[in-house]
């Protein structure tokens, strides 16, 4: 649940989206009194305030928008992201009553990662802050992070591809869908060439917004050299791993073009319709 994620928050409930009648236009509908200097959902037009937040995140600049840093401007950046939570067009996306608790269309296929509040597992080790460092060199960086969501088969559901009673409910009982997740980026480590890195995994999906993800494998491929030459085709590198570990995180804005979630420790992730 997302209360329990931000626990150590005075009013956890202050960024939750309430669940409102699926008709009803987020701009219209009135919601708590103003807190924190976070707008009404009432204030908030959700295609303007998507393009202002977009406006703020691309003033870091890519690809320092998914690495640690500059707090001053990303403070500016999560008011606005709370902002549209306060508003989401799409209530409990991950478990949705109208469609028998399946999760909401918008959720699934391509998403592109345009920022990160605190950066991401990956972005935030030695490797990767060298590269980020380099980055003005030609041929090194990190470039196209992205996220793919899909429905896992039936035989890796492990429910015959249905829905599980408790679905829909919105409660917290642990027994939604399972989705396939693909998390890929490219890492430009100049005369080493260009790599395709993916992660693969699955998303378990506990109540109307918090799922929990677990990885099982990766995989490397060389794409290019020195951002000038494409290889297609080469061989890939594939590793599966099992791990018990897992992370959770909360989708608490979704429309057609834009996804937020939220991570346990309340990092906040921006996506971008990929």
């Amino acid at each position: 649940m997302i209360a329990t994620i931000c626990a150590h928050q005075a009013a956890p409930q202050a960024w939750r989206p309430s669940v409102r009648a699926p008709q009803r236009r987020a701009s219209l509908s009135v919601q708590r009194p103003r807190s924190h200097g976070i707008p009404r959902a009432a204030e908030v037009d959700c295609a303007t305030a998507e393009q202002e937040l977009l406006r703020q995140i691309g003033s870091l600049g890519y690809p320092a928008a998914i690495f640690p840093g500059d707090e001053q401007a990303r403070a500016g950046i999560d008011a606005a992201v709370a902002a549209l939570e306060a508003a989401t067009p799409t209530p409990s996306s991950l478990q949705q009553p109208q469609r028998g608790g399946q999760p909401a269309e918008e959720l699934l296929g391509d998403w592109q990662l345009v920022y990160a509040s605190s950066g991401t597992y990956v972005t935030r080790t030695a490797p990767a802050q060298a590269l980020l460092a380099a980055s003005k060199l030609p041929g090194v960086g990190v470039s196209d992070v992205q996220q793919t969501l899909e429905l896992a088969p039936a035989a890796e559901a492990g429910q015959g591809g249905q829905w599980s009673s408790s679905g829909g409910s919105g409660g917290g009982g642990g027994g939604g869908a399972t989705l396939r997740i693909t998390n890929a980026a490219k890492l430009g480590l100049f005369v080493f060439g260009e790599w395709a890195l993916k992660i693969t995994g699955e998303w378990r999906v506990q109540d109307s917004v918090l799922a929990t993800i677990s990885f099982d494998g990766y995989s490397l491929q060389l794409v290019g050299l020195l951002g000038l030459i494409k290889l297609p085709g080469m061989a890939k590198i594939s590793v599966p791993t099992k791990s018990s570990a897992t992370a959770e995180f909360s989708t608490t804005y979704l429309s057609p073009s834009l996804r937020v979630a939220r991570g346990r420790s309340c990092n906040i992730f921006v996506f971008q319709r990929g």
